[in-house]
């Protein structure tokens, strides 16, 4: 009889722990990998979309330096063909394009021996350092210990067959920085939103599940405690 009860308590408790037991499982196992899933979205679509704004800066900043080397090329012609034009031509057009720009930290143009002919601001002279030697474009995001954050633009001044030098055009990085930070707080928001959103709908699912499952385990343990509890009820009606 002892033995008896005993098994028929060990089938309830088993029935209550049963339903929560499968139910944590399915929420630890299925939310880890979900969650695990969503963090790796949403780290490619934030280096995706950070290397396309970057490239869209790159553009906009070789554009226009391009644009600008064309006035520095003519201004140098100038002073090459016209000995008695004034001195610091090339200077005015490069603080006249920093003041109209107001997005541009330093301007430094050098001639076709790496020899400085217009600089700005004056801090840029030894803040920025000559690139002897480099011919070839080149676009670089980095940050500077005088200008803080620059998307640095360093362009040959060619023409025909004719070398003028290069310039080198430091542009505020700080804007495209800020996109960035922003980009990513926005992503983490959506991806918490999304995997709490997610993790509820499974827990209601879950518990669906195991809801079902327990009136199943309920209903096969009253069949079973029936036929175990029969022959007892029997022998009582004898006595």
């Amino acid at each position: 009889m002892n033995r008896l009860f005993s098994h028929i308590e060990k089938l309830r408790v088993s029935t209550v722990r049963f339903p929560s037991s499968l139910k944590f499982r399915i929420l630890a196992f299925t939310g880890s990998v979900l969650v695990f899933l969503l963090l790796v979205i949403s780290q490619v679509l934030l280096f995706q979309w950070r290397e396309a704004i970057i490239a869209k800066e790159y553009d906009a900043v070789t554009a226009v330096s391009k644009t600008f080397s064309v006035t520095v090329i003519d201004a140098l012609i100038r002073e090459a063909q016209s000995p008695n034009l004034r001195e610091g031509v090339l200077q005015t057009y490069v603080n006249d394009f920093i003041n109209s720009m107001g997005n541009i930290k330093y301007v430094v143009v050098t001639d076709d021996v790496d020899q400085p002919l217009a600089t700005a601001p004056p801090q840029a002279a030894s803040a920025v350092p000559v690139k002897r030697g480099q011919r070839t474009p080149s676009v670089r995001i980095f940050d500077d210990k005088t200008f803080s954050w620059v998307t640095e633009v360093h362009l040959p001044l060619r023409i025909a067959q004719k070398s003028w030098g290069a310039a080198t055009i430091g542009f505020d990085a700080t804007p495209i920085r800020e996109e960035i930070g922003r980009l990513f707080v926005l992503l983490f928001f959506i991806t918490m939103a999304v995997t709490s959103l997610t993790l509820l709908v499974l827990y209601f699912l879950a518990s669906r599940l195991t809801s079902s499952l327990n009136t199943l385990v309920r209903k096969w343990i009253a069949s079973h405690l029936n036929q175990a509890t029969h022959p007892l009820r029997e022998a009582l009606v004898m006595k």
